[in-house]
């Protein structure tokens, strides 16, 4: 739907060395990295400025917890269509990926990147 934000899910998956996501960036839209927490009995949704994976563990963004908010996406994209995403990490490492857009409830496949310690960096 025209103006609203779209959400982006993934994982990430480390070997043996640690990585800190830094950002996430798309020539057609502005991302910013979110997390979900509970505030007593409120649902809150905070921006995150960086998100830290240990070594050896895998990171899930998903409905619920942290995910991608993707703002501005041009009003006639569809789902099908492909989003060019610049994942930054620190160590100044990037990797670039083409998403592919799903309608909001639908099954989409998840994309993992996995990441090999320092060979990533």
């Amino acid at each position: 739907m025209p103006g609203r934000p779209a959400a982006g899910y993934f994982t990430l998956e480390t070997r043996a060395a640690p990585i800190e996501l830094i950002a996430v960036e798309s020539p057609l839209a502005r991302i910013e990295m979110h997390g979900m927490s509970m505030a007593g009995e409120v649902m809150r949704m905070d921006r995150l400025p960086s998100v830290r994976v240990a070594a050896n563990e895998r990171m899930r963004f998903a409905p619920g917890g942290r995910h991608l908010m993707i703002f501005n996406l041009p009003s006639n994209f569809k789902p099908g269509e492909t989003v060019p995403l610049m994942f930054r990490f620190n160590g100044g490492t990037m990797i670039k990926v083409e998403a592919v857009a799903s309608a909001a409830g639908a099954d989409a496949m998840p994309m993992v990147m996995p990441m090999s310690g320092h060979g990533a960096h």
